[in-house]
């Protein structure tokens, strides 16, 4: 059944604002009376709803569902800005693999430089791809996308994270990708992955 996330706290009837929604439901779905979805709010319970009135875009809240599909951790993915598109791979993968946020941010040795005008657009285009992965893989919550224009805002973020672990890659026939956490102060806070900003990796003095 096709889910459908909604800005804004429940409520009943529903009626959908959001153009890009409108769209896929009753252009893209044809969605018509009487059809059924399931309607995600910003509370992350999914609730089963039917389409009363198509031209006006409304839907009648049916139930709740039981179906909760998230991770007991929090967990952040963070990497360098990477070249070409790699991002939306990343930013789709770990949002289908539970991830509650994707970060990005200028590493030393990262190519791109994205200005905040670009940073911006490319956010818009990578919060998206997040949005279309969480429905399709039927998570609770989309997660968060956030890119940092400078590196030292990034690392201010840190001490807000209790465990923190970084993926190397280590080329010893063959390459093998390991992960190895890195010590920080232990607060009841999220997990946050570093990882690869693209094969030259991180410089010494990042990590």
């Amino acid at each position: 059944m096709q889910q459908y996330f909604i800005k804004g706290q429940v409520e009943n009837p529903v009626i959908i604002k959001d153009k890009d929604t409108v769209k896929h439901m009753f252009n893209v779905m044809r969605l018509t009376e009487d059809d059924q979805v399931v309607l995600v709010f910003e509370d992350g319970i999914k609730r089963l709803a039917r389409v009363t009135d198509r031209e006006n875009h409304i839907f009648e809240v049916i139930e709740d569902l039981n179906d909760n599909v998230e991770m007991p951790v929090s967990v952040t993915i963070a990497s360098g800005f990477p070249k070409g598109d790699k991002l939306d791979l990343v930013t789709q993968k770990a949002t289908e693999l539970g991830a509650q946020a994707i970060w990005a941010f200028p590493a030393d040795w990262s190519v791109v430089k994205w200005d905040g005008k670009k940073l911006a657009k490319k956010e818009d285009k990578l919060a998206k791809i997040a949005l279309g992965a969480a429905e399709q893989s039927k998570r609770n919550r989309v997660p968060e996308v956030r890119l940092f224009e400078k590196k030292g805002e990034f690392l201010s973020e840190l001490d807000n994270f209790d465990k923190i672990f970084r993926r190397i890659r280590k080329c010893q026939n063959p390459c093998r990708d390991y992960t190895e956490p890195i010590d920080v102060q232990k607060y009841p806070m999220p997990i946050l992955e570093k990882k690869l900003p693209s094969w030259a990796g991180y410089r010494k003095e990042e990590i």
